[in-house]
Parts: C-alpha cells; sequence; structure tokens
C-alpha cells in the first residue's frame, strides 16, 4: 500500500492502551488499520532531514521523537545519490561493439562518470540499435543532488561524448534519438543505523520496525539478512 499518511489510534482489541496504526492512500481514498507497519523507506527521506519530498505525513514522526535515543540514531543514518542516463539509438552506431568489449568502461580518473554499460541490439535493426547507460560517481552526485534530471543529463552526456572522443572521432557518435535520465536521491547508504543490526523495532505500541538498506549494507545480501531479522522481530511479538 503506497502511504501518504501514517497515524497511531485506538485499535479494536477493547484495551485502550493498545494502539494500531491506521495507513491512508488520499490518492485511492483508502483507509486501513494495521498491527505493525514495517518501514524500508530510507531514514533520511521519512525523517525529511534533506526534505519532505516522498515522506508520509501522520504521526509516526513525532512518536519516534519521544525516544531520544533511538531518535538521535536515526538522524545519523545518511545516503550517497546517484544519477544515471540511457541513451537510446536508432541507427547504427559502429563504436558500440567496442564499448561493449570493454575498451571504454570504467572511467576510474573521470569524477563525473564511473561506469558504462552497453547494450547492443541482438538484431541489429534500424528500430532497435541498443542502448548505453551510463551510471554517475556517488560523489558527483552528493555533490550535484540540487540539478534536476534533465540538468544532470545533459551535463553527463556532454562529459561523455568528450570521454568517448579520445577513442574515437566525434563526428562518429549519432545522437541519440531519445534520453532518459534517473535521479537515485538516495541510491546507497553511507552511513548506516549505529551497529548494523538490520533491522530495529523502532516502536513497541503500535508497533513499527525499520527495516531495509538504512539498517545494513546496501547489497542483496544485506537486504536479505534484514528481512530475516524482521521476521524473527515479528514472531517476538505475534
Amino acid at each position: 500500500m503506497f502511504l501518504n499518511e501514517l497515524n497511531s489510534v485506538p485499535s479494536d482489541s477493547g484495551d485502550e492502551k493498545t494502539l494500531c496504526w491506521q495507513a491512508v492512500n488520499s490518492e485511492r481514498n483508502i483507509s486501513q488499520l494495521f498491527d505493525a507497519v514495517i518501514f524500508t523507506i530510507p531514514v533520511p527521506q521519512f525523517m525529511g532531514t534533506d526534505s519532505a519530498v516522498g515522506r508520509p505525513l501522520g504521526s509516526y514522526l513525532s512518536l519516534l521523537q519521544e525516544n531520544t535515543d533511538i531518535f538521535k540514531k536515526l538522524e545519523q543514518v545518511s545516503y550517497h545519490s546517484s544519477f544515471t542516463l540511457a541513451l537510446f539509438y536508432d541507427k547504427l552506431f559502429k563504436h558500440m561493439e567496442s564499448l561493449h568489449e570493454s575498451e571504454v568502461k570504467y572511467f576510474v580518473k573521470n569524477k563525473m562518470i564511473k561506469y558504462v554499460s552497453v547494450k547492443p541490439s541482438a538484431n541489429k535493426t534500424a528500430e532497435d540499435c541498443g542502448t548505453i547507460t551510463i551510471h554517475s560517481h556517488r560523489t558527483w552526485a552528493d555533490k550535484n543532488t540540487h540539478l534536476s534530471k534533465a540538468e544532470a543529463g545533459q551535463l553527463i552526456y556532454q562529459e561523455f561524448k568528450n570521454l568517448v572522443s579520445s577513442k574515437a572521432a566525434s563526428s562518429d557518435l549519432p545522437d541519440p534519438v531519445h534520453m532518459i535520465c534517473h535521479k537515485w536521491r538516495y541510491s546507497q547508504t553511507r552511513r548506516p543505523y549505529p551497529g548494523s543490526p538490520g533491522a530495529v523495532t523502532l516502536l513497541q505500541n503500535p508497533l513499527f520496525i525499520g527495516a531495509g538498506d538504512s539498517y545494513t549494507i546496501s547489497n542483496v545480501g544485506g537486504c536479505l539478512s534484514s528481512a530475516e531479522i524482521v521476521e524473527q522481530l515479528l514472531k517476538q511479538r505475534f
């Protein structure tokens, strides 16, 4: 369920002290009650330490503030950012194969572009000649989070053209028919929750669990470990 708002309310158990969560999706006019909520949203996103964009409204944040120890630890969590630019071509690009063979793949010394992934079309038809995906360095992205996707995309594309021109004549680099830039404001964990516990019970009543790479490392193993710890926390309660 996509959350717009999360509030604690009395449960229907008959015990006035027992609380549950009321989750609201205002776009679909849906409101549901839950005994427990698991947040895998990046901590800085739901804490609003950088901006309130993508943060659900509601009382959950004020409840978290009541536990100063946990709240201070949550404030220590930070993330790297990342931009990725995809270039789509509708005519043959003869240097695409050489790029795919890693002639130009990692740009170790470049401060903006880290990695280029090339996928030539299997059919090499005029309608589908392949894509080039350009990944930014996270250090560059961290310093340029203020850029829009369009602004970052143009900068990355120009830098890519400059880099490839050292390997091939710039006249051999056709302009793509389409470009898409994606911005991950919260890409990989830079500093996880202290101790990297995998998951944390942030509130007991109502039950609120924080999980995901905010509490571990940003890879598949870290996320699987986080899920296993969430399972243990739920079994302890239910």
